[in-house]
């Protein structure tokens, strides 16, 4: 109640100071008079074209001069420009509106005189918590067409006194749309040291020194804009500049700083608590915690309160305050314990690149901490509530670099880079039955500023919230989940590494999909949080020159591990993809009934150049690609159930290699080697004898275990897998069966050759090592590149080496066959009968 009612009484004592601050008066005499010469309107527009963009300033006066005028181009334009809106700081500002014009049809329509000023309090940073007492002086015009220009000027009046007659601005020599014409102008005391840089390759100003006077000035077109791409880094600025500051140096600013960041010399009395405090690490994290999370952060920041903070004890007294507060605060407890503290000035958005601006006491717009403690320095963020870990684990967002408030100080100071975020997730999926339910456990685990985030979410959420957010979250992937337990927070380390852990239980009611009410089902692992940090921005150009901004740097891991009823047949993969910026693996494993899926993605920088960007869209296409892992389930619901279709092929080709096996036995009897010994079976044919004999009953077995060959739902599969090789798959199979069938038959044939030494053996066991190995290669090279099946890189190397293995093999034993003697020698029995002779 207190704090509404002294937001109540600063908001109307900012609108009574303000009552008096906005006038309506003629243009200074000091200001250049402008006036509009170039009218071209460019294609290049958003329903307005700014014909000219005008900014004088006097310091000495204290005097920011605006003179706009701006082409209304259709029915947008109209929205767009048909209020005039100028804010300020009643504190130590005024405005006085010029003039106020409408262009039309070569006549000019003066709007000042009868316009009615309104006067409203706007605070733009209410979200944050801050309150800054600027006022918005806004003026509504009436009777704005289609092809009008509108034409106004105002002077903001008084500059903050907290600046102590410093002075720092920015004058763009380009903007993000086209401008006919900008001028832009700067006075000042001839005798004072100012400051100025060009960038992106300015234009020097005109400089004219008169009266003891200096008086800067450009005079340019502005049809040479700039348009940036999407996603580049906040900081990223290539526009055309000139900067202004009269600080020399760091150390100017760190001077000017000074005075506004003292201390009491007195020390400051916390309360005391029941808690026991044995180390001296353990009061600075416990000053730490006082100042995140029992000080409000809260502040009103309107004129000198934008850059000097309140006193500690004041800011201690009323549990409220900005950054500068709380970070003054926090110095002073910590050197009330000897240890050495510092407030650190940083910029939130340009970070590190503040090093390439002139030094000024507006380059930044944050303060934290820095602290010596054994010889390490630290920086903390005294904004940031619900903080865990101890100094060395403590997060602080990578600022890069700041301004420490320190005597002597001339530089910028290095702030170390923040441990990175780290979440690990691990799943538990336990089927109770095929097309059943399941038990649905979600651990998870954070660390870093993520553990802080998770934290601040619990504290700030009640149980209920939590819970239905939770399965929600869920639910987009399994539309049947149930809750069974409460989601459980657990914080055991919040003094240490700064570990917390997530549980929640669930019961998966809808796990299966079945399709088309068909015997195939099916059901989905994917990694939705890993896919929520992988929504990067698309960018369709492939020129793309400016660095594309991807985020904080973090770390990710996800095991899902599912418990199958039964024994699966799971195929093992090891995939990587790496780019400059990331690692990502995706691991799948099976162990008879259980599998794990494993998903681990590493980003290790916040951006990249653009001419990277298309090469890491391509890697992250293929991640896409790899989140997806289905277990499926594809079997007729009554069961096994025996395929005629394969009944016939079977049966024909026995019937046809029986036929063929007789008809080669009786007549394909070539005759001995001439001189043939008729040796025994010896010798190195041993090992073709072995592999012979082993063969027909390896078939054999193979055949009548591979129960897919007689199943009706192997066809049915086949036929309906939606792939539109589907047909082609169907043939392979069918003649995989007419070969092995066939090939049975043949190596029953052969071994009976064989072990009667037929003279036919040599040819017919050449053609059983080269018919193995052509079907084999046919087989794999039929299956990879006529149908649609993808196969892991462990299939395919066992497929190649099966092929390898026949290779070898009809290598060896076709030339030896064929040109050993002891095979001549061996293989010399025919099928025809000796002749009887009779002495007469």
């Amino acid at each position: 109640m207190r704090l509404f009612l002294f937001i109540a009484i600063f908001t109307i004592t900012s609108q009574l100071n303000a009552a008096d601050r906005i006038e309506k008066k003629s243009q200074p005499n000091w200001v250049n008079p402008i006036e509009l010469t170039d009218f071209k309107i460019t294609e290049d527009n958003v329903g307005y074209q700014y014909l000219l963009i005008d900014l004088q300033e006097h310091l000495i006066k204290q005097q920011l001069f605006r003179h706009y005028a701006v082409k209304i181009l259709n029915s947008e334009g109209v929205q767009s420009m048909s209020d005039i809106s100028v804010s300020y700081d009643p504190s130590y500002q005024k405005i006085e509106f010029h003039e106020i014009i409408i262009r039309r049809d070569g006549q000019k329509i003066e709007k000042l005189k009868n316009a009615v000023i309104q006067n409203i309090q706007r605070e733009t940073n209410m979200e944050r918590s801050l309150y800054d007492g600027s006022q918005t002086a806004i003026i509504n015009l009436s009777d704005i067409r289609e092809g009008d220009i509108l034409e106004y000027s105002f002077s903001i009046i008084g500059f903050n006194p907290v600046n102590k007659g410093n002075y720092s601005t920015d004058f763009y020599q380009q903007y993000s749309s086209p401008v006919n014409r900008i001028y832009n102008r700067l006075i000042d005391n001839v005798n004072h040291r100012l400051n100025y840089k060009e960038y992106q390759s300015a234009d020097k100003p005109t400089i004219i020194k008169k009266n003891n006077l200096i008086d800067y000035s450009w005079d340019l077109s502005g049809l040479d804009y700039t348009l940036y791409d999407n996603n580049v880094p906040i900081w990223y600025d290539i526009q055309k500049k000139v900067s202004f500051s009269s600080f020399n140096s760091w150390n100017d600013v760190v001077n000017w700083a000074l005075p506004l960041y003292k201390t009491e010399n007195t020390s400051i009395l916390i309360k005391n608590t029941d808690e026991v405090i044995t180390t001296k690490e353990s009061k600075i994290i416990k000053a730490i915690r006082m100042v995140q999370d029992d000080i409000r952060y809260l502040g009103f920041e309107s004129g000198i309160g934008a850059y000097q903070p309140n006193t500690p004890k004041k800011v201690l007294d009323q549990r409220y305050g900005d950054c500068k507060d709380k970070s003054l605060l926090l110095v002073k407890l910590l050197r009330d314990q000897g240890i050495e503290a510092f407030p650190v000035l940083v910029n939130t958005s340009y970070k590190g690149e503040i090093s390439n601006q002139l030094p000024s006491n507006t380059a930044f717009d944050h303060c934290i901490v820095n602290l010596n403690y054994e010889g390490n320095q630290y920086f903390i963020d005294p904004t940031i509530s619900n903080q865990g870990g101890d100094l060395k684990h403590l997060f602080t967002p990578n600022y890069k670099k700041g301004l420490r408030i320190k005597e002597g100080e001339t530089s910028l100071v290095d702030i170390k880079g923040a441990n990175i975020s780290e979440t690990e997730i691990s799943e538990t999926i336990t089927i109770d039955s095929i097309g059943g339910s399941a038990s649905f456990l979600v651990k998870s685990t954070f660390k870093g500023g993520k553990a802080d985030s998770m934290r601040s979410y619990f504290n700030s959420n009640s149980k209920e919230i939590i819970q239905r957010e939770f399965s929600d979250f869920y639910s987009s992937l399994y539309s049947g989940i149930q809750p069974t337990d409460a989601v459980r927070f657990t914080d055991v380390d919040r003094d240490k590494e700064n570990i917390v852990t997530v549980e929640e239980y669930y019961k998966l009611n809808k796990l299966w999909i079945v399709e088309d009410e068909s015997a195939y089902q099916y059901f989905e692992v994917y990694p939705l949080v890993l896919e929520s940090h992988l929504n990067y921005p698309q960018v369709v150009n492939t020129d793309r020159k400016m660095p594309y901004y991807l985020g904080n740097p973090f770390s990710f891991k996800q095991i899902t591990t599912v418990n199958l009823p039964e024994n699966w047949n799971i195929e093992s993969t090891n995939i990587s993809v790496e780019g400059g910026a990331f690692k990502y693996k995706n691991i799948i494993k099976g162990y008879g009934s259980s599998l794990t899926v494993e998903h681990d993605y590493n980003l290790s920088q916040e951006l990249i150049k653009g001419e990277d960007l298309a090469e890491f869209q391509k890697k992250h296409e293929e991640i896409q690609n790899e989140l997806n892992y289905y277990i499926s389930y594809n079997s007729p619901s009554e069961g096994f159930k025996f395929s005629w279709i394969s009944f016939i092929l079977i049966l024909s080709a026995l019937i046809f290699g029986v036929f063929f096996a007789i008809k080669i036995y009786n007549k394909y009897n070539p005759d001995p080697y001439p001189g043939a010994l008729d040796l025994k079976i010896n010798g190195w044919l041993v090992l073709p004898a072995i592999g012979l004999t082993l063969t027909p009953f390896r078939l054999l077995y193979d055949l009548i275990t591979e129960s897919n060959y007689y199943d009706q739902a192997s066809w049915y599969n086949f036929y309906h897998s939606g792939l539109e090789t589907s047909n082609t798959l169907v043939a392979i199979f069918g003649l995989e069966i007419i070969y092995n069938y066939l090939f049975l038959v043949y190596s029953v044939l052969l071994v009976i050759l064989f072990y009667q030494r037929k003279t036919n053996v040599p040819r017919l066991i050449s053609i059983f090592y080269a018919t193995n190995f052509v079907f084999q290669l046919i087989d794999t090279v039929a299956y990879q590149f006529l149908t649609d099946l993808t196969f892991s890189t462990e299939e395919l190397t066992a497929s190649y080496t099966e092929v390898f293995k026949a290779l070898i093999g009809a290598c060896i034993w076709i030339p030896y066959f064929n040109i050993s003697q002891r095979v001549k020698d061996t293989f010399c029995k025919t099928l025809h009968r000796k002749k009887i002779y009779t002495d007469i």
